[in-house]
Formats: C-alpha cells, sequence, structure tokens
C-alpha cells in the first residue's frame, strides 16, 4: 500500500492514544485542543515513542509493528528518513543557516548545491552566512523546513511550525509550504490548534479528542460539515443552542432554542420534540442595516438583538449578540462589512443566519 498508515495505541497520563488512519497525499493536519494526542501521536510516527500496540508504515517499510502473533518491528528515528520540525525550529546556534540545512546531507557530494536551492526556495538566500541569532523567528522557521527538507523525505512532520509568528509573516511561510510539499510531491503530518492553518495548508483533517479521531477527511468536508456538536465547538466557528424541533412550517422543520424558532430544510431528518443541539456559524450570521429590508431568502432565521462589544482586527470583526431571550451568540465578518452595517454597541438590530449556517446534532 503507497501513503502513509497509522494505527496504534499508546497509554498516556489521564487517557489514551488510539487512532487509526491512511494518508496518501498532500498535507494531514491533525487538529485539537492541546494535550489532546496531537504531539504524541507525531512523537510515535517520528519513532521518538512507541506505540503500545499498532503498525505505522510507509510505503511499503514497516517502521513499527507490535500485534500478537507477528514479529516485532522497532525501527530507529534516524533510520526512518523523516524530516521533522519542531516548534521553535531548533536550529543550532553555533552553525550558520546554511551549516544547520546542510547538516543531514554534509557528506553528500551535491550538499551545497541542495542547501542552494532550498534556501532560495524558502526565500532567505541572502541570509545564508548569518546564524540564527542573527536573523527573525520567521527567518529561523524558513531555515528549519529547509533543513527538514534537505534529506529529501518521503514524509515531513510539523508541529506548530506556525506558531508565535506575526500574522503576515505567518500568511507567507504556510504559502511557501505548502509550494514544496507539492513541489516535491511529500506526504506531510501537521500538527496545529489554529483554524486558519487549516484553511490554508491542510488537504485533510483530522479533529483530535482526548487520543482519538473524531472526524477523518477532506479539509472543506470538515470544516463546512461537523459530523458532531463536540467537532463543531473544536473548530471553533460555531455556537451550540440546546433546542426542541417544536413542528413544521411547510417544507421547513421548527427549531426552538430558548424563546426563538430557527427554521431547517424539511429534508432534515427530524421529529417533533425531539432534543437537539443547534450549531449556529459565526461567519454566518448577519447584521442587518434598519433602512435595508430584510432579504428573503434571510428573513426565516432573523431576529431582534443587541451587539454586545465587537473587536476589530485588520482582517476580521468577531462580535458578540444578545438576543431577547438572553441568548448570546458570536458572530465573524469582515471589517468592510462590518463598516458598512454601521452598527453601535448596545444598539437593537435584527440579525440573521444565512442559510446553511445551521446545523443541528442529537443533544445527549
Amino acid at each position: 500500500m503507497s501513503g502513509l498508515t497509522v494505527r496504534l495505541t499508546r497509554p498516556l497520563r489521564h487517557f489514551a492514544l488510539d487512532l487509526a488512519f491512511v494518508h496518501e497525499r498532500g498535507i494531514l493536519a491533525l487538529f485539537g485542543q492541546s494535550g489532546m494526542g496531537k504531539t504524541q501521536t507525531l512523537e510515535c510516527l517520528a519513532g521518538l515513542a512507541m506505540p503500545q500496540t499498532g503498525v505505522i508504515a510507509l510505503d511499503d517499510r514497516v517502521w513499527f509493528r507490535g500485534e500478537p502473533g507477528a514479529a516485532a518491528v522497532r525501527v530507529p528515528p534516524h533510520r526512518r528518513g523523516i524530516g521533522y520540525v519542531v516548534q521553535d525550529g531548533a536550529l543550532f546556534p553555533h552553525m550558520t543557516l546554511a551549516a544547520n540545512v546542510a547538516y543531514g546531507i554534509r557528506r553528500e557530494p551535491d550538499a551545497a548545491a541542495r542547501v542552494r536551492e532550498l534556501l532560495a526556495a524558502m526565500g532567505i538566500s541572502e541570509l545564508a552566512e548569518r546564524y540564527p541569532r542573527e536573523v527573525s523567528g520567521g527567518q529561523q522557521r524558513r531555515a528549519a523546513i529547509a533543513r527538514a527538507l534537505a534529506i529529501r523525505p518521503r514524509l515531513l512532520l510539523l508541529d506548530e511550525p506556525f506558531v508565535h509568528l506575526d500574522r503576515l509573516v505567518r500568511a507567507r511561510l504556510m504559502r511557501d509550504l505548502v509550494a514544496a510539499v507539492r513541489a516535491q510531491d511529500l506526504l506531510a503530518v501537521l500538527v496545529t490548534h489554529d483554524r486558519e492553518e487549516l484553511a490554508a495548508c491542510a488537504d485533510r483533517i483530522a479533529l483530535l479528542e482526548r487520543g482519538r479521531i473524531i472526524q477523518l477527511g477532506a479539509r472543506d468536508e470538515v470544516l463546512d460539515r461537523p459530523v458532531s456538536a463536540a467537532a463543531a465547538l473544536l473548530l471553533g466557528d460555531s455556537n451550540l443552542l440546546d433546542g426542541t424541533v417544536a413542528g413544521r412550517e411547510g417544507d421547513w422543520w421548527v427549531v426552538r432554542t430558548g424563546a426563538l424558532d430557527w427554521r431547517l430544510p424539511g429534508t432534515e431528518t427530524l421529529a417533533v420534540g425531539q432534543a437537539v443541539t443547534l450549531a449556529v456559524r459565526a461567519s454566518a450570521l448577519k447584521i442587518i442595516r434598519p433602512d435595508v429590508p430584510v432579504p428573503p431568502e434571510l428573513a426565516r432565521n432573523c431576529h431582534p438583538g443587541r451587539l454586545l462589544d465587537a473587536d476589530v482586527r485588520p482582517d476580521t470583526v468577531q462580535f458578540t449578540v444578545r438576543f431577547g431571550d438572553g441568548s448570546e451568540v458570536t458572530g465573524a465578518t469582515l471589517p468592510d462589512v462590518y463598516a458598512r452595517a454601521a452598527a453601535r454597541l448596545d444598539e437593537e438590530r435584527e440579525f440573521a443566519v444565512v442559510l446553511g449556517g445551521l446545523r443541528w446534532y442529537p443533544r445527549r
């Protein structure tokens, strides 16, 4: 079988890793909160930690096998040929950037040419003879990625490589990393708890919670269609409201949360009286101007509320709305859209959710 095959269990302090997946192309992002087993999974892939049971294989090479009735396999890290980038880059401080990149291939005849190629690909050719202390954090991270790529790995492991970088530097580095992975036809596993990194880098996403995968799929599938309330909450773009199916209005189901009625397409499989959790996507919440009629497509899920606060940033605005029944939801929009809405704090407005911005899950 081609690609990365993983099936492993490993006891941790508060829970056990117990996961299985196959990854055949591009970047797989392991996404979850801190302490959910993401880095421990990466360490098992690298051989820095050993699972209790299972199989780890890349293409036709088995790196770990621990199963009853099968010969045990334990390939050490240095024989796996993996590129590994840790959070802070971990460059050798006494070496120049060029020497850092060359470290794993320093005995190869084409090492100098390979180093020049990678420094150019990472946009740091002019910094080749500088030491890590003489360059910025983003430039250090670029050198660390170049060093990991130097050995021409089939698998690249990335443990939060963009952490602590400012937004512009991070965006450029994400773009260049994705380009490098595609240019070299690598498999990569990226550990992150940042949703922006998922959108910018991931081809596939595995959502981890307490050592288990609760959803695995293509990037857009996972981001747009979380399979459970827990997955929606983990992704951070949804507000969860407990409700009950109140009935039907023509082709629409009516779900009541508190004193608010929300309408979902009648194709949903619901039953009157059913207890559900309603997920309201933050990016689907719209502020309605008082001098503009509510568009018909928004009128079904439009309620009066008050704007409690707004965090205005260069590329996004996050705001909180309190509806008349006291429930609060968070919205997110672009700065120019927010400016056009001309909303003022504590002012009563109509707030609407676009079709597709509501999903329901069985309440447990």
